[in-house]
């Protein structure tokens, strides 16, 4: 249902690892909140995303029971007939924290990418993603 224009989902409302959504855009700002209990403890996701002068800008905080955490950052950008391009930043905390750098490039039903995880040799791809 909606409560004061905010989106709130239930899953699993009577189980003990019910999982909880709230969602909300407004003024060109979109935020989700998940939150879910695990017999660890308790999971949440933060995402907030807008776009800006053709810019797509989006931040996910993720916090893991007892586990890794994420952070990840990513801009993208139409580029006309090119198709779209996206750079992502990503770093897990661990026990021994990583941090990933990506570039894509998306046309159709084809992406290009570079990444690199932390000072490791990049790697580069070229994939096509088909439905059936």
């Amino acid at each position: 249902g909606t409560i004061g224009g905010i989106a709130v989902a239930v899953t699993d409302v009577a189980a003990e690892t019910r999982e909880t959504t709230a969602s909300i855009t407004s003024a060109g700002v979109t935020a989700k909140v998940v939150h879910n209990k695990v017999t660890a403890g308790h999971n949440s996701e933060i995402t907030v995303g807008t776009t800006v002068a053709g810019l797509g800008l989006e931040a996910v905080m993720d916090r893991n029971a007892g586990a890794t955490n994420d952070n990840e950052v990513s801009v993208s950008r139409a580029l006309g007939t090119l198709g779209t391009l996206k750079g992502t930043w990503n770093k897990t905390d661990a026990a021994t924290p990583v941090t990933t750098k990506t570039v894509e490039l998306t046309r159709g039903i084809w992406t290009a990418s570079w990444s690199q995880v932390d000072s490791a040799d990049a790697t580069t791809k070229l994939e096509a993603k088909l439905s059936f």
